[in-house]
C-alpha cells in the first residue's frame, strides 16, 4: 500500500479539480473513486492476510450513484461486529487531518447534525440509514457492503485510509 501512496503523491499527472457542484464533476469524481477503490481491493487480495474478507459486488455502483445524485446528503457509515479498534483508528486519523467526520456510538446518532460524514459504531438494526455497511469479524454478514478481517493489521488499515485521503485530495487547482 505504501507504494501506491508514494506513486499517487509523486505523480505529475494530477487531474484538475472538478466542479463538484455540477453533475459532470461528480460523475468524474465517482469514476475516479471507482478506479482507485478497485486498485485497493486488488492490492489487498494479494496480501498474506487480506483486510477485506468480502465486498458486496453492487456496492461500488450503488455508492457512486448516490454520490452523483445526492451530493448534499451526509454520508452515514455503520460499523458492526468487532469494530471498536477500527472506529478508534478512523477517529484518530480524521481528527488529525481535521476532516468533517464524526465517529459515534449508536446511542448518539440523533444528536449529530453538522458533520458531512458520520461513522456509527454499533448495531446492524439501523441498516436502512447506512450508506455504507461494514461488518468487522470472521463470518459473513449478508447485509454488509464489506466484511473486514477482525484480526487485520491496523497499521495497514491506516495506510489504506491514507491512500483514500491522498487520492481524494490530490488535485491541481
Amino acid at each position: 500500500m505504501h507504494g501506491l501512496i508514494e506513486k499517487e503523491l509523486n505523480s505529475q499527472d494530477k487531474i484538475l479539480k472538478p466542479d463538484f457542484n455540477s453533475k459532470t464533476g461528480r460523475e468524474l469524481l465517482a469514476f475516479y473513486l471507482q478506479t482507485k477503490f478497485k486498485q485497493i481491493l486488488v492490492h489487498d487480495k494479494h496480501r498474506e492476510s487480506p483486510m477485506f474478507i468480502s465486498c458486496n459486488p453492487n456496492f461500488i455502483a450503488r455508492f457512486t450513484k448516490r454520490l452523483i445524485n445526492q451530493p448534499q446528503k451526509r454520508l452515514v457509515v455503520g460499523i458492526t461486529g468487532e469494530g471498536a479498534a477500527v472506529c478508534r483508528t478512523i477517529k484518530k486519523f480524521t481528527e488529525h487531518r481535521l476532516m468533517p467526520v464524526c465517529v459515534i456510538s449508536t446511542d448518539d446518532y440523533d444528536e449529530v447534525n453538522s458533520e458531512k460524514i458520520i461513522i456509527i459504531e454499533g448495531t446492524a438494526d439501523m441498516c436502512d440509514v447506512f450508506d455504507v455497511r461494514i461488518h468487522v469479524g470472521t463470518q459473513e454478514d449478508t447485509n454488509a457492503d464489506f466484511v473486514l478481517n477482525a484480526n487485520m493489521d491496523l497499521h495497514y488499515f491506516e495506510q489504506i485510509l491514507e491512500y483514500i485521503y491522498a487520492v481524494t485530495n490530490h488535485y491541481s487547482e
